[in-house]
């Protein structure tokens, strides 16, 4: 009886430790592999799944009318890793006249499950122009295309002078 009791001791005793020198920053360990957090991928769970998103990106904005070459940024929300802050460069829009730009406006983003796709608002902004404010809601959807390495967005304005949909097709 000593003799099966100490094989048994001595045979699950050299079983290694698959997970001692596997450090998940984000996730936890299981058999040696990484099983990562909400939001995050990679070997160690090292890696945002919003990076994708982040960014500087080029491209043209069509707004049915008019078009224009803007810069879209993407930064994440501190202490998330499915919010985003997004911004528009160059982005300005003419109408009956006068001219809005929106890129001292930071519009919110919210990155649905798949990591792919994001929500854009709704945000509601007041724009001040000729002595007047002007009530604007700011909705949308951005898709991020793994295979073109594109950022698709269409943003919808919405005042109580126009309604305005805009897509464009923007690249790093």
């Amino acid at each position: 009886m000593f003799i099966i009791f100490g094989m048994t001791f001595l045979i699950s005793s050299c079983k290694k430790d698959k997970c001692k020198d596997v450090i998940c920053q984000n996730g936890t360990c299981n058999e040696g592999i990484c099983n990562c957090d909400y939001g995050w991928t990679g070997t160690l769970c090292d890696t945002k799944k919003s990076e994708v998103f982040l960014g500087f990106w080029e491209g043209e904005l069509n707004c049915g009318a008019f078009s224009d070459t803007t810069i879209i940024k993407v930064k994440e929300v501190e202490n998330t890793v499915d919010s985003l802050r997004i911004n528009t460069v160059g982005f300005l829009i003419e109408y009956s006249g006068f001219s809005i730009s929106l890129d001292e406006y930071s519009l919110t983003g919210k990155i649905n499950e798949d990591f792919k796709t994001f929500k854009i608002g709704p945000d509601h902004i007041v724009i001040e122009k000729f002595g007047q404010q002007i009530e604007s809601n700011i909705t949308g959807k951005g898709i991020f295309v793994e295979e073109s390495n594109e950022l698709k967005i269409d943003i919808n304005i919405s005042t109580a002078f126009v309604n305005l949909s805009c897509s464009g097709e923007f690249k790093k």
